[in-house]
């Protein structure tokens, strides 16, 4: 991979934080193509938040109302 490729990784990685990124098997001397597999279990993370939202949102606004009657 080229240097340009591999520092715009870095700074992703900076921008989102080490800590945050060890939950998806980020550590020190990983590999480029590690750093794009905990980068896609990331995004995963975020599109499968995503997808229940609505479902949340639903029983929140039931619970609300519930409580308000």
């Amino acid at each position: 991979m080229g240097s340009q490729f591999k520092c715009d990784l870095l700074n992703v990685v900076e921008s989102i934080s080490y800590p945050r990124l060890s939950v998806y098997g980020y550590h020190q001397g990983i590999t480029q193509e590690e750093i794009l597999k905990v980068l896609a279990g990331y995004h995963y993370n975020i599109a499968l938040s995503e997808a229940f939202y609505p479902s949340l949102q639903l029983c929140e606004v039931v619970l609300r109302n519930q409580l308000h009657e």
